[in-house]
């Protein structure tokens, strides 16, 4: 599609925090437009890439189906209210960043914002430290019902990211596979009936 692609492989960390903020670090060190995260455990289409690359917004993600045959449900976080925009998008308040896509903009104004997040890797050298912001990162957090819980680092993310005054899309019709002791699949617009409410 004369796109210029680099990417990177990032194994062997057991903390998941750490090696998304080195991505980003490698990411703002170099000139690109358009940060996408891949999780390993992840099964997608191609052309669901595309889709993500082609949609004019800052941040874009898919729902995928949790690892779990207890109950269905997809790592999305909805709001009180969910807008669809022109493009047959979704909002959400937190996405889960297994296959998400985040444009520079975004991420050059959370560096802005939170100085307090920079942090340094003295034993990472192929890290450019320059970058190396704490974005991903696990948190506590009360919720509306007053209860502290443990937020993901990807969720975690996303709340910086809507404070931050951006808004946070997901695509319901990609095709997603989470694997783990089996391969969950599905497609959101497919298992989901979303209705239109007036008012």
């Amino acid at each position: 599609l004369g796109c210029e692609v680099a990417f990177g492989i990032y194994a062997n960390s057991g903390s998941i925090p750490r090696v998304r903020n080195q991505a980003v670090a490698a990411f703002l060190s170099g000139g690109y437009s358009d940060l996408v995260f891949i999780d390993s455990d992840m099964g997608w289409e191609p052309n669901d890439l595309v889709r993500l690359l082609s949609f004019d917004v800052d941040v874009v993600g898919a729902a995928y189906p949790a690892r779990s045959d207890e109950r269905a449900r997809w790592i999305v976080v909805w709001g009180d209210e969910i807008k669809r925009n022109g493009l047959g998008l979704l909002s959400a308040k937190r996405v889960g960043t297994g296959f998400v896509r985040i444009r520079r903009n975004v991420l050059l104004k959370l560096v802005e914002l939170h100085p307090e997040l920079k942090y340094s890797a003295p034993y990472a050298s192929s890290v450019d430290d320059e970058w190396l912001f704490a974005l991903f990162d696990y948190a506590l957090k009360r919720g509306v019902n007053g209860v502290q819980g443990h937020l993901s680092e990807d969720y975690h993310f996303c709340d910086l990211v809507r404070d931050a005054g951006f808004d946070i899309w997901v695509d319901p019709n990609c095709k997603m596979r989470h694997v783990g002791l089996k391969t969950w699949s599905g497609t959101f617009s497919e298992a989901v009936t979303v209705r239109e409410v007036d008012g």
